[in-house]
């Protein structure tokens, strides 16, 4: 974990360098303390937002201090050589950022993925998100992985999500040393009146603000065919021709994904 967030540009930077050169080579799991806290809790107070200054004492201790945490695997051809990447690795991380390495074991476990989706909702639980009206929506933005780049995502993100009255919930996933994908959460009680209306106007505010930084959606559900992305002409003619190969009766999802219904005529 680390605890400046001012540390966090040259974070990025230096675990792009780590993939880039397979001192890591398993995918890097990187969250805030938003994050960390719907995985242990629920929200003190469901009606109102819960902010940084406000965190009870709880929940402040369980952070250690922590702004952003952050896991992965780390694999060696033996036990010696892994204990000198291991090294090198905490001697880069360290050289940048005030890493203070958590005991192993302190990540998230399975069960409490789902559990933080209750984050606002209060009383006992049926494990059913869908019966208990848990709001639920992700943006998930593909960004460059450059310090600058990710810092720009993520601060819109956060800034948008608390001036709609919701928690800043972010993680990434880091596969490759060329992107990360994005995953924010906007998590409410859909059993109260508005929220739906409200969460969804969050999603397409956030949505179009990271469409026009140039970071597209990894992954799309039908919320976003409100969404227009910038596509040139000529790219909606590939999709077109591609789709009539696989599909020639535009029989899948017709009319939608920016691609028009006429069949078009693959060329030899």
């Amino acid at each position: 974990s680390i605890q400046d967030k001012a540390q966090f540009p040259a974070l990025i930077d230096q675990v792009r360098g780590l993939l880039r050169e397979r001192l890591l080579a398993a995918t890097v799991g990187l969250y805030n303390d938003y994050k960390r806290l719907t995985y242990l809790y629920r929200h003190p107070d469901a009606q109102s937002l819960l902010t940084r200054p406000n965190f009870p004492k709880e929940m402040v201790a369980s952070l250690q201090g922590g702004v952003w945490f952050g896991e992965t695997d780390l694999t060696a051809s033996s036990e010696r050589i892994g204990w000198a990447m291991w090294d090198e690795i905490e001697r880069r991380l360290k050289a940048v950022a005030d890493v203070h390495i958590l005991p192993q074991g302190y990540g998230v476990e399975d069960a409490a993925s789902i559990d933080s989706i209750y984050w606002r909702k209060s009383g006992t639980s049926s494990s059913d998100p869908d019966a208990d009206q848990c709001g639920v929506i992700w943006i998930c933005p593909v960004v460059p992985l450059r310090a600058a780049d990710v810092s720009r995502a993520v601060d819109c993100i956060e800034h948008t999500l608390l001036v709609s009255g919701f928690e800043a919930i972010i993680g990434m996933q880091i596969l490759t040393f060329r992107k990360a994908v994005v995953v924010a959460s906007i998590l409410y009680d859909r059993i109260r009146t508005g929220e739906d209306e409200k969460a969804m106007a969050c999603y397409v505010s956030i949505q179009q603000q990271l469409i026009s930084l140039g970071y597209p959606p990894y992954r799309m559900g039908l919320q976003n065919l409100m969404l227009q992305l910038p596509l040139e002409t000529d790219a909606i003619s590939l999709i077109g021709q591609i789709k009539t190969l696989v599909d020639p009766d535009h029989i899948l999802a017709p009319g939608r994904y920016q691609i028009p219904d006429k069949k078009v005529s693959p060329k030899a």
